[in-house]
């Protein structure tokens, strides 16, 4: 069968199967028209997204629907958070161009709907930050016209609740940023006699209880819950520089830090996380520039270092959302600081296994095994990788999902095709032996070029070591011999 290596076949090198390597393509969403700038503030399992504060926008299939004023609002619009069914909440302004009259507000998709969900008693601004998959929404609500009056607030729909009405700090703002399908609410304020924002869980009657921090930090806040009662924010010292983005396990008050990327010196903050405990959020570089983070299986990554395609004076500067596909929305901005795009995150598989080597007696690290992904024609993807001393492997893959074929050589031995290999969204598990050794030329054939290079080597170290015992002997020949004449897949 003829194989051909298209253009767009990705060749990645790894060095170590101990830690996997996530990587990303990114998706640029385009510009609403007339715009000449674009964001995002979050995405779904649907893969349905909020852009620019007021469109909804379906992926792929680039359908948008734009998110309309209550009925009898005049002013600006903007939503912040989306659930599972596309629901959205935020605000509306009733008119002007002040935030004085903003209120917090629900998109409806089914009905194409938005309402103002109201104010506190004496209060004149709202505003919902977080909702669950029953509409329940979460925000704040000021008490009075005063700036500092700012309290935590639960809207149903029908009510409107004041989160931090016993027990808070007077003169201090909260806000409560995330609730899950439990009723779970986190978000943060000031308890009685507290000088800095602490991490709270609201109870939903007006109470509130701290969390622990990190050693040494004074404050903190919480932005996002899982279902899983998994919690993410950050905690601090006195100053904003020494904030460090944490995740609460479910019913844990005790926070652990988030692995703080290499390529960030500054503050890192978790914003959002999904089902499977995988957060994002920001880091901060040489004090002032923003990098979207990504917390996945425990590992923190700077998004701007493992996107395949970045675009050029361009880097992600914010991510807004995390689905539990592992897509993330975000925003990307150029270096001059005046240019920002809505991007999408698309995860790339991730390809893994164990190879196993016969007739070989050394260390598979010492041998890089490459694989090539076609679809039964073209060669879509390859990768030439490292094993790990018990053989194992992973790399990210640019293929869609869908079933493949598999070719799998290591460095001596012939290639073996793995045929129907079905990989999803999240990869594919590809493990195999490799049967037959003595390939010294690499060309897929055991022959007498192979035999010669042997006998040149016989009694050094070289490539006639084909099983690896650290000389070239009777032993390497008894392989070679016996695979003599074979070719690969």
């Amino acid at each position: 069968m003829k194989r051909t290596l298209s253009l767009s076949a990705l060749t990645l090198a790894c060095c170590c199967a101990a830690t996997a390597q996530v990587a990303y393509r990114m998706h640029d969403l385009g510009l609403v028209p007339g715009a000449t700038t674009a964001s995002t503030s979050g995405i779904n399992n649907l893969n349905q997204l909020i852009f620019s504060g007021r469109y909804a926008y379906a992926w792929p299939s680039g359908i948008w629907a734009e998110v309309p004023r209550p009925v009898g609002y005049t002013g600006a619009l903007g939503m912040s958070a989306i659930n599972q069914q596309g629901f959205m909440t935020g605000f509306a302004r009733t008119s002007g161009s002040t935030n004085a009259n903003d209120r917090a507000a629900l998109y409806d998709p089914i009905n194409g709907t938005t309402i103002g969900l109201g104010l506190l008693p004496g209060g004149t601004r709202s505003n919902g930050f977080g909702l669950n998959d029953s509409n329940i929404v979460v925000g704040s609500a000021r008490t009075s016209s005063t700036a500092s009056s700012e309290a935590a607030a639960l809207f149903d729909g029908t009510n409107v609740i004041n989160l931090a009405a016993n027990g808070f700090e007077p003169g201090n703002n909260s806000q409560a940023r995330g609730i899950n399908n439990a009723g779970v609410i986190v978000g943060f304020g000031r308890l009685s006699g507290q000088s800095y924002d602490q991490p709270l869980i609201f109870d939903g009657w007006g109470n509130a209880t701290a969390l622990g921090l990190l050693p040494d930090h004074l404050g903190g806040r919480l932005y996002d819950i899982n279902n899983v009662g998994q919690a993410v924010g950050y905690t601090a010292m006195v100053t904003a520089d020494t904030r460090r983005a944490v995740l609460y396990g479910a019913g844990n008050s005790t926070p652990v830090e988030l692995e703080r990327p290499a390529s960030i010196d500054g503050s890192t903050i978790a914003t959002h996380v999904n089902e499977n405990g995988d957060a994002i959020g920001t880091g901060v570089v040489n004090g002032v520039e923003g990098r979207g983070l990504a917390w996945i299986d425990g590992t923190g990554y700077d998004l701007n270092l493992v996107t395949i395609n970045p675009v050029p004076d361009f880097y992600i500067d914010t991510v807004s959302g995390i689905n539990d596909s592992g897509y993330i929305s975000g925003r990307i901005r150029n270096v001059a600081g005046d240019q920002f795009r809505a991007i999408l995150l698309e995860p790339l598989p991730l390809i893994r296994g164990t190879i196993t080597l016969s007739s070989y007696v050394g260390d598979p690290v010492a041998r890089p095994v490459t694989f090539e992904i076609s679809d039964g024609t073209n060669v879509l993807d390859a990768a030439t990788v490292n094993l790990d001393g018990a053989g194992n492997y992973f790399f990210n893959s640019t293929v869609s999902p869908g079933a493949y074929d598999v070719f799998v050589k290591g460095s001596s031995w012939l290639r073996k095709r793995i045929g129907s290999v079905v990989v999803t969204l999240t990869g594919a598990t590809v493990s195999t032996n490799l049967d037959y050794n003595g390939d010294l030329d690499n060309n897929n054939v055991i022959d007498s070029d192979d035999f010669d290079l042997l006998v040149g080597d016989f009694g050094g170290s070289g490539a006639g070591d084909v099983d690896g015992s650290g000389s070239t002997d009777s032993d390497d020949f008894d392989i070679l011999i016996a695979n003599f004449g074979l070719g690969g897949d």
